[in-house]
């Protein structure tokens, strides 16, 4: 089913030395990405934020109606 415990994401996305972060920056660096996160456990960190309490709704079968306003210039 849904993950709901954190952390969501698996233990090599937390760790700094992982491989997985040299990743996210070669990522960051091809995409041309400069308003993200140079960290990739921050923004795994962010998403499990935004991800936690719909994911709870949806485990224990409770409706779920908050609505999430997008910041700055995404209107």
């Amino acid at each position: 089913m849904f993950p709901v415990d954190r952390p969501l994401f698996a233990e090599e996305i937390y760790d700094e030395k992982s491989d997985r972060q040299t990743l996210w920056k070669a990522f960051l660096k091809k995409g041309d990405i400069k308003h993200a996160p140079q960290q990739l456990n921050a923004t795994a960190k962010a998403i499990e934020g935004f991800l936690i309490k719909p994911l709870e709704a949806i485990k224990k079968a409770q409706e779920f109606s908050k609505e999430w306003k997008a910041p700055g210039l995404w209107k």
